[in-house]
Formats: C-alpha cells, sequence, structure tokens
C-alpha cells in the first residue's frame, strides 16, 4: 500500500510547469457538455443518478463516472472521476499511468480530510482536482475527481478544523491567522511583534503537507518552515536565508536531525527534538491548533 502511495505522489508532483484547469480526453468541467462527453466517450453503460453516469473505459483497470449540472442533453459537465482499484502487487505500476494523474507541483493543496476509510485532498486553482484513497485491509481505491470550478468550491472544505491551513489557529505568538495568495501561495499574521509571514508549498516523493518561505516582525525578519497535520500545524521560525522540510518528518526517533545532547539546555533541546521529529529545520518552534 505504501509503495502505491509513494508511486502516486511521484506522478502527481512530476512536472513543475504544467498550468491550467485539468481536463480528461479533452473534457474539460465547467465547458464541456453531455454531448461532448458522449461523443468522446461513448454511451453510458449505467446511471447511478438522473445527473451522475458511469462510462466504459479504455483502461483496464479505470471506471470514468461524469457528474453533470442537470439532466438535460445540453447539460454541462461539473465532474469527471476516474478510479482505480489495486488488484494484487502490480497496482503501483497501473494506477498512476491509468488514472492519468496531473501534475501538481506548486498548486496549494487546499485541504486534506482523514477519516478511518481512508483520506480526501484538495488541490485548488488552477486544476481543481480531488484525489481520494478509500484504503482496505490490504488494498484499497484511489479516484481522482476533476471538478468546475463552481462545484470544486461548494465542495472543498473552507476553514475551522476541516483539514485545510486556511482559516484562525491558537499559537504561542497569539493567534494566527491564514489565508490563500493567488493560486500558489498563503500568508499570515500572528498577533506577537505584529508578525507576518508569505509561504509557498514544498513537496518531494513522500513530502505532501509543507510550506516554506519568510517571516517579518518587530524583532527582525528570516525563513520559516511549516508542517500540518490535521487539525494541528509546527513550523520553524529561523534568522537565516533559507528553510527545507526534511522528507523524515514525523519521524519516532528524537535524536533524527543530528541533534547531540551535550552542552545543550534542556529547554533548547527540547525545542530542537520537536523541530526535527516534525522534519524542521532549527530555529523557533511555532505550534499551532486549529479554532472551529
Amino acid at each position: 500500500m505504501n509503495k502505491i502511495l509513494t508511486t502516486i505522489t511521484f506522478l502527481l508532483f512530476a512536472c513543475a510547469t504544467c498550468v491550467g484547469q485539468s481536463s480528461y480526453k479533452g473534457l474539460t468541467p465547467g465547458r464541456s457538455t453531455r454531448a461532448d462527453a458522449e461523443r468522446v466517450l461513448g454511451q453510458p453503460v449505467k446511471s447511478l443518478s438522473k445527473t451522475l453516469v458511469q462510462y466504459e473505459s479504455s483502461e483496464e483497470v479505470v471506471k470514468v463516472f461524469v457528474q453533470y449540472r442537470d439532466e438535460s442533453p445540453a447539460a454541462v459537465v461539473e465532474r469527471i472521476e476516474l478510479t482505480c482499484s489495486e488488484v494484487g502487487g502490480d497496482a503501483h505500476d497501473t494506477c498512476g499511468p491509468a488514472l492519468n494523474l496531473g501534475p501538481l507541483q506548486g498548486v496549494l493543496e487546499d485541504a486534506h480530510v482523514f477519516s478511518r476509510t481512508g483520506s480526501i485532498a484538495y488541490y485548488g486553482a488552477p486544476r481543481f482536482i480531488a484525489k481520494t484513497v478509500f484504503q482496505k485491509a490490504s488494498d484499497g481505491d484511489f479516484r481522482l475527481a476533476n471538478y468546475s470550478k463552481k462545484l470544486y468550491e461548494s465542495a472543498v472544505p473552507k476553514s475551522g478544523c476541516t483539514g485545510t491551513i486556511f482559516g484562525t489557529w491558537e499559537t504561542e505568538r497569539g493567534r494566527v491567522n491564514i489565508r490563500r495568495v493567488g493560486d500558489s501561495g498563503i500568508q499570515g499574521t500572528y498577533v506577537r511583534n505584529n508578525g507576518t509571514f508569505s509561504l509557498k508549498p514544498e513537496r518531494d516523493d513522500y513530502n505532501t503537507g509543507g510550506y516554506v518561505g519568510e517571516w517579518k516582525d518587530d524583532t527582525g525578519s528570516g525563513a520559516m518552515a511549516l508542517v500540518r497535520y490535521g487539525n494541528n500545524f509546527s513550523a520553524s521560525l529561523s534568522r537565516g536565508s533559507e528553510a527545507a522540510i526534511s522528507s523524515n518528518k514525523r519521524t519516532e526517533d528524537p535524536s533524527i536531525g543530528a541533534i547531540s545532547p551535550e552542552n545543550r539546555e534542556p529547554e533548547k533541546l527540547n525545542k530542537e527534538r520537536m523541530l526535527a521529529r516534525d522534519g524542521l529545520p532549527p530555529g523557533e518552534p511555532l505550534t499551532g491548533k486549529c479554532v472551529p
């Protein structure tokens, strides 16, 4: 299962230059119509409701579902969902290519919601995609849904402990407020010393929830790195010019990060271990808990 998730994550972030709303075989939610879909995909093989239908797919392991705005022949496509079921040990070689996973490097993860059955990650403008993983005992289903802008904005969690970085957080520096800036950035403020920060996503093959950038307040400025875990976040503020997030974040080994206990004050050592545990560089820690 972990091998499959790693492969899918790698494919998601393999391209740094692709932009624009996601499409499937030339069909774009919010613009294409039912007539366009049937011209490309053929007649439906199953109707789940008056506006949600399943089409036959040429890929062996994929199901294709299309949701329409209404039941008319001229109805606009609102969502196209591709499904791949893991079957046996070769699933990691087939699910990624079959789902036609779009590159999301630099695109903000608006929210990542976890449950006992799996998780769903939302990626906003300009892509408007939701990636769902349903976990089972030894396998799972992987779904990639391309949304119209209107439907995406009605579906994605907005704030208030719903798996998103946006909203209000309680921290050691007073309340922090975080908002989206454009398609690929976030900005925040914190009460103590009139602080502000600007961050952008940082991802690698394993790390999908980090942000790096700069902070500034009445005491000075520097680099900042932040990672979010559900309804909490952990950040490091340093006086340096660069910040990076390790792929070893959330390790259970408190010594990771080459921390040596010799000649270190206990409080400083505890802070460094906390940051290293979360894959964050050395600095002053900032921890946040969401405000409903």
